[in-house]
């Protein structure tokens, strides 16, 4: 039972087994016929190139959601908005500034802080396809660094014998932001809070491949 006083629904306990799918740079996963017609829970953020070490440094979340239908579709839906449609743009170097800090990518956004973002959308609702020329033209790069940055995973729900998967997988979204996102959930993501009672599912679940570190070690 949780702090609340609310109890996991039966056969939504520790008794369900999830593993995080091996972390993979987006175009990779929306490649990935594994992933095909897959609902659940999906967690995608940066992995931002190190060019001391020539490697990738460690996945830092950025945003939770879930997919009562095709995880894939979900995150094809996500990359067009990154470059066409309406999903803030932070430049380049407040994007890693913000990785290292604590905070890492509330949602929320001060005025004093617009001056970072390459693009804001807060009121026209004006997607990037529909800007003018040269102010699309100068969020190319940007774009470019979000989209090359961008890694994946997520928990499938396919077949599990949980009874009712489109309103488990609601609560599991919860389950997770509360997991990894910080106070409420939203602290350090951007991801708007899910509406399914996170209590209501208290899974087991293990890190994949690539996630390892988002775990505390027992």
């Amino acid at each position: 039972m949780s702090e609340t006083g609310v109890q996991a629904k039966p056969g939504w306990g520790p008794e369900v087994k999830l593993t995080f799918a091996p972390l993979q740079d987006v175009k990779t996963f929306l490649h990935d016929e594994t992933h095909g017609g897959r609902r659940g829970v999906y967690m995608w953020g940066f992995c931002f190139p190190n060019s001391d070490t020539g490697r990738r440094d460690p996945f830092i979340p950025y945003y939770v959601g879930k997919a009562e239908a095709d995880i894939q579709c979900r995150l094809f839906e996500h990359l067009n908005g990154i470059r066409y449609g309406t999903h803030r743009i932070l430049r380049w170097q407040c994007l890693l500034e913000k990785a290292c800090c604590a905070k890492y990518f509330h949602r929320a956004t001060p005025p004093s802080e617009y001056c970072n973002y390459a693009y804001l959308n807060k009121r026209a609702k004006m997607p990037k396809a529909d800007l003018p020329e040269p102010q699309r033209a100068a969020l190319e790069a940007d774009i470019r660094a979000y989209v090359d940055s961008m890694f994946v995973t997520c928990l499938a729900v396919n077949g599990l014998g949980i009874g009712d998967e489109a309103q488990f997988v609601k609560a599991l979204e919860s389950h997770v932001q509360d997991k990894f996102g910080g106070e409420h959930g939203t602290e350090w993501l951007i991801s708007q809070r899910g509406k399914g009672h996170s209590a209501h599912v208290s899974p087991t679940i293990r890190p994949g491949l690539g996630t390892e570190h988002l775990f505390p070690r027992p």
